[in-house]
């Protein structure tokens, strides 16, 4: 606002004209007060004044005042001055008070605005205040009984009780029952069935609800209900509706890798076993076979009450029909079949019987030999590659003469009666030739390699013709014109056309017409080869000589895949591409499109379709000028055998002319180059040919520049052998970081990045035996499928054994959420790793003992690269200092991190900083929120608290789950000390020595993380560490200790009697001091805790921690729950390698 004084204009700031907030500034107005002014500046003629000033000045005797005569429990009246989300504040005439949001009403509120309104006149009670920083912290609902006081007589356990639904949460739902009076229905007391993922799915706030009273604790105030006992139990009668032999219908629930779930009813789930699934398909998973929430009939197999078990079988609700097939299919008996699939094993072959049921049978290679002699292939074994050898041989002057009597014999195998004379002599005579001169010539390799694409195309002409299929043979040396380049001749267009054009007014009606691929002949009549995939250059150009409508390339695969199925397990198949789509991936390895053979058909308009000659009637892939396939299309496609040739020197910078001479001298040797990478400098460049030109083209390039090389101007020429391209085509600069960050993500790093101009091709030179790795890896990140995450379990104890069952039991429930599969390759003990690339089953426990095998890290990682596995994460559940010096070399070699074992963390401050440094330098991630607080977000919210540049003052709390049990047992019981201890370690809450609890280290161990966490520099030894184990008790073996168990008892009950009888025990341990110099204080002790703070009210293994922070002043953050146990611990780790995945 801007103030009159003495005639001068003054500012006055909206927060200095009244110690309360200003809601309507008009009311000021025209208004004359008093101010002081608080600054003057001459050089801009500026006065800024303040009323509030003036105000604090009268306000601050008056503050003293009151502080003065406070007292705990008064009852003030107050007006309230401002509404946060947090609390009310409330002006007690002069000196201001806060009212927390949870001091307002015994019930549940969200907002305090629900509760009071500015300026409304309220009593209310002193709850604490502190005369130094004059806080003061007040309460309205302390002002009336606390409502658990009065419901006490009407609730008993086993009644059924109506109320709201307040909150809802993941793990269950508070419900009302009464003001300020609510009890919680657990996740697993909503329903008998064992899928209720969460409470959101089965109730909302607000709903009326009825449920049953389980358990009612007044001293602790808590109330436990369920839903699903107003039900009864599915189990109880279980013998009589579901005996075993029994026939029903159930509902597909689950999938895990050795079984599928389904559920009979609610609350009535069993198993099939793959192997009960079907009397005649093995398969590999449930999802082959069936999808979530089908209907499936079943036979009750097995049933164990005690336990809950239950085994299903889906096989056993239909006859085995192997009784049958015994008789149809008896041995010596012939049938007819239909191959599935060829494997180099053998074949997978469908057989119909009379009743139309299909079989699958397996054929072994060896007897994969049909009727008219010839054996069973993927595709006729390569001709042209038999040729190649006996060239060689007849060049090398070894015996020739036995192969080509066998080649002959097998050429005639499918029809022996057909007339190969004429080949079979000119092959005789020509490798005479060659056997005697020790040479040939390309004419003469054209020549031989053109007899395989005559035998070819007769013997089908001839097993058409005796099938009743009219067809002409038609040698294309005839038709097809080229020039006189042999092994890669060049067409001449104009001839060739003329002649298919002549030869199309002679064709008769109604008859096939067989051309031979491959092959032509120059103007002389001499015979000549089309090069590379010349078969597919002969049928892209006759169909474009006859305008067809579309050319269909039947060959040994379904169509185009996003990558090589050979590779990548989960490809998926495109239906259509671009023509320009389809020229890149040809350029860069995809075997079934040549590039050569594209530019007819592209010139033309003519589709492409490629079909598996095995699979007529798939829809394969079309490949066309306007695909119908929707934008954003991205393929991966692997060029190998490469080498990577760099040539570098000071005298190519700025000198004209390098590239010329490069690319002249290379062409003269006929020498093909792929990619070509050219810094800005142009003091280098780099580029690619095949492996095999590799020492061709330095030679080359070294005879070019030889005078640079004396003058230095040319440093070296060095090359790289077995390289391989990865290109990713897509159409954003989006498909190329995600191919990026998944290579890094897998501790890949490519040699040479190359891209095209409009960025929708991306090329990654890798070094070859990365390459299935990074195929996989990137795969998975571009096309969203299903990404596999690579886990190596160490330590299978109660939490390892606990995790990996978890694991196993959710996979597929994640696998649809979240698109991700864990899957378990290693799993070891100290001993023994057993290793399994496609993952381990619920039968691991049996194949670590027996297959599995000694190791060290090395094993690991060499199998790991082996088997090129992606996306790497480690885990520690043993309590082994030993094992944490494997991190470092883990992290080098590509693992993520995730830990419940402590001690890397609480090593020297040095080694604390190395193994981060090395995480860093690796871009890898190290988790362990397990580490302090099981399956609590501690270590989470501390980080975050941190990172936001929260100043935490202080954390204390009860640490271990193990020892709050103890001490909760030991205080509100009259059992010794050391039989709650025996229960502890039977309910595997302790660490495996127990004295690892009872001596204070794994509570300071936790202490010291946290201590770290806020990037304290404190070492173990920092630690101020009360140890409740007696001298005598502290040396020795486990067993030593656990024998003399009972002497712990008169030390513990000696302890409990030297405090107040209403007091509890707890060992707490505690992080204070300035924690923003290098270190804090932590100590951890056995303490007696008043029964009204919040350390004493936690129950059973729970832990408490309360985080004090700046902003929050003196009242905590409080994180509490389960502190202890396997399986939260283990649900804990998971829930670290889901962060991860």
């Amino acid at each position: 606002m801007i103030v009159e004084v003495f005639g001068i204009e003054t500012f006055l700031p909206g927060s200095q004209i009244d110690v309360k907030p200003i809601r309507d500034y008009d009311d000021y107005v025209n208004k004359t007060m008093e101010f002081k002014i608080i600054k003057i500046n001459h050089k801009f003629k500026n006065v800024v004044i303040s009323h509030k000033a003036l105000i604090e000045e009268d306000l601050a005797e008056q503050k003293k005042e009151i502080m003065s005569g406070l007292e705990k429990g008064q009852v003030l009246e107050g007006t309230v001055k401002n509404i946060a989300s947090y609390g009310v504040f409330v002006d007690l005439g002069g000196v201001d008070g806060l009212i927390h949001i949870t001091d307002l009403s015994w019930s549940r509120v969200s907002h305090p605005s629900e509760i009071l309104e500015l300026d409304q006149q309220i009593n209310v009670v002193i709850l604490d205040f502190d005369d130094e920083k004059t806080r003061i912290q007040l309460g309205i609902k302390q002002l009336k009984p606390h409502p658990w006081e009065s419901i006490e007589a009407s609730v008993k356990e086993g009644d059924k009780i109506k109320g709201k639904v307040s909150v809802v949460a993941d793990y269950g739902a508070f419900v009302e029952v009464a003001p300020g009076v609510e009890g919680l229905i657990h996740v697993s007391e909503m329903s008998w069935s064992t899928h209720l993922l969460s409470s959101h799915k089965f109730l909302k706030v607000g709903e009326e609800v009825e449920a049953v009273v389980v358990n009612f604790n007044i001293d602790e105030r808590k109330m436990s209900l369920s839903l699903k006992q107003l039900k009864k139990d599915p189990w109880t009668d279980i013998t009589e509706k579901y005996p075993v032999g029994s026939e029903h219908e159930g509902i597909i629930r689950n999938y895990t890798n050795f079984g599928v779930f389904v559920e009979l009813e609610e609350g009535i789930e069993g198993l099939i076993y793959l192997s009960d699934l079907s009397w005649t398909k093995k398969i590999k998973h449930p999802s082959e076979f069936l999808k979530s929430k089908d209907k499936i009939k079943v036979k009750v197999m097995e049933l164990n009450t005690e336990i809950r078990k239950l085994n299903l079988s889906h096989k056993h609700t239909m006859e085995n029909p192997w009784e049958k097939y015994e008789s149809i299919y008896s041995v010596g008996s012939n049938h007819k079949g239909t191959i599935k699939t060829i494997k180099d094993k053998g074949a997978i072959v469908l057989i119909s019987n009379e009743e139309n049921e299909v079989v699958e049978a397996f054929l072994p290679r060896r007897h994969m030999e049909k009727e008219d002699g010839s054996t069973l292939k993927k595709a006729r074994d390569k001709t042209t590659d038999q040729l190649k050898e006996l060239l060689e041989k007849a060049k090398q002057q070894r015996n020739y003469k036995t192969e080509l009597e066998a080649f002959k014999k097998y050429q005639k195998a499918p029809m022996p009666e057909i007339n190969f004379e004429a080949e079979f002599s000119l092959l005789s005579k020509v490798l005479e030739g060659v056997y005697l001169l020790e040479d040939y010539s390309d004419k003469i390799k054209d020549l031989v390699l053109a007899q395989g694409e005559l035998l070819s195309a007769k013997m089908v002409v001839a097993l058409l013709n005796k099938r009743g299929i009219a067809c002409d043979f038609r040698d294309s040396r005839k038709y097809l014109i080229t020039d006189d380049h042999f092994t890669d001749a060049a067409i001449v267009e104009e001839l060739s056309r003329q002649n298919i054009h002549e030869l199309l007014k002679n064709i008769p009606q109604n008859k096939v017409q067989i051309f031979t691929g491959f092959i032509g002949a120059n103007t002389s009549g001499e015979t000549t080869t089309l090069g590379e995939n010349g078969s597919n250059y002969s049928a892209s150009l006759l169909a474009s000589y006859i305008g067809a409508e579309i050319l269909e390339n039947y060959t040994h695969v379904d169509g185009i895949y996003t990558a090589d199925p050979d590779t990548v397990s989960n490809t998926q198949k495109i239906e259509s591409l671009s023509f320009k789509q389809a020229l890149e991936l040809a350029h860069f390895g995809t075997e079934v499109i040549n590039a050569k053979a594209m530019i007819p058909l592209i010139n033309n308009n003519i589709p492409l379709k490629i079909i598996n000659t095995f699979a007529p009637n798939d829809k394969g892939t079309l490949i066309c000028k306007n695909p119908s396939q929707k934008k954003g299309i991205q393929i991966l496609s692997v060029l190998d055998k490469m080498a990577l040739i760099h040539m570098d020197g000071k005298g190519l910078l700025n000198k004209s002319g390098i590239d010329a001479r490069i690319f002249n001298a290379l062409g003269k040797e006929q020498i093909s180059v792929s990619i070509i990478s050219q810094g800005v400098s142009e003091r280098g460049i780099s580029f690619l040919v095949k492996n095999t030109q590799a020492n061709k083209a330095q030679a080359a390039l070294a005879n070019e520049f030889n005078l640079d090389f004396l003058s230095n101007d040319v440093g070296k020429i060095a090359i790289e052998k077995n390289v391989s391209v990865l290109s990713v085509l897509g159409d954003t600069r989006e498909t190329f970081s995600k191919a990026y960050k998944a290579l890094i993500r897998n501790h890949i790093d490519p040699i040479l990045i190359n891209n095209t101009v409009n960025s929708n091709n991306v090329s990654l030179i890798l070094k070859e035996q990365e390459t299935n790795k990074a195929v996989n890896a990137v795969h998975s990140e571009i096309f969203g499928v299903v990404k596999t995450i690579n886990i190596a379990v160490f330590g299978v104890g109660n939490v390892g054994s606990t995790l990996i069952y978890q694991i196993l039991e959710n996979n597929e429930e994640i696998k649809n959420r979240k698109n991700i599969v864990i899957n378990v390759f290693a799993v070891a003990n100290s001993q023994k790793i057993y290793l399994n690339k496609l993952g381990i089953d619920e039968n691991w426990e049996t194949a670590l003992k027996e297959k599995g095998i000694a190791y060290k890290i090395k094993n690991l990682i060499d199998f790991v690269k082996q088997q090129h596995l992606e996306n790497l994460i480690a885990i520690d559940n043993t309590a082994s200092e030993s094992f944490t010096n494997n991190y470092e070399t883990l992290i080098k070699n590509g693992f993520d991190l995730v830990s419940s074992n402590k001690i890397a963390n609480t090593k020297s401050y040095e080694n604390y900083t190395s193994l981060r440094k090395t995480l860093k330098q690796q871009h890898k991630k190290y988790l362990y929120e397990t580490n302090v607080g099981a399956g609590l977000p501690l270590i989470e919210t501390i980080a975050l608290l941190h990172d936001c540049g929260e100043n935490i003052t202080r954390i204390r709390g009860v640490f271990s789950g193990t020892l709050s049990f103890l001490f909760n047992e030991f205080s509100s019981s009259d059992k010794c000390f050391s039989n709650i201890l025996e229960e502890a370690i039977a309910a595997s809450f302790t660490e495996p020595d127990p004295r690892e609890d009872l001596n204070g280290n794994d509570v300071a161990r936790k202490l010291l993380i946290l201590a770290r966490e806020l990037d304290l520099q404190n070492e173990f030894s920092d630690i101020k560490i009360h140890n409740l184990i007696p001298t005598h008790l502290r040396k020795g073996n486990k067993q030593h200790f656990l024998k003399n168990i009972k002497d712990l008892d008169p030390v513990f009950e000696k302890e409990k009697n030297a405090h107040p009888t209403e007091n509890v025990l707890r060992y707490i341990g505690d992080l204070h001091g300035d924690l923003q110099s290098d270190k804090g204080i932590l100590e951890v002790s056995l303490v007696s805790i008043e029964p009204s703070s919040a350390l004493a009210k936690v129950t059973g293994a729970d832990a408490i921690f309360e985080i004090y922070t700046e902003s929050y002043g003196e009242k905590p953050i409080v994180i509490q729950g389960a502190g202890a146990g396997a399986k939260v611990t283990a649900r804990g780790v998971f829930g670290d390698i889901l962060k991860l995945s």
